[in-house]
């Protein structure tokens, strides 16, 4: 834990400024994004998996 500094004054000044940086919030932005996309995407596969596999597979090994 960082000790407290003799410059109070200085300290109360920095500490808003922490706060209002938005440096890199774009990247953290596209990943939420990303991780996202990704969930709904192996959703709809787990989803409708069983459907394409009844649908084209198995429609084709029984013609062959």
């Amino acid at each position: 834990m960082p000790q407290p500094s003799a410059n109070l004054e200085h300290d109360a000044r920095w500490v808003p400024g922490c706060l209002v940086g938005t440096d890199g919030q774009d990247l953290i932005e596209y990943g939420l994004v990303a991780g996202l996309i990704s969930v709904f995407a192996v959703g709809a596969v787990r989803l409708l998996g069983e459907q394409i596999d009844v649908l084209l597979w198995q429609t084709i090994a029984q013609n062959f």
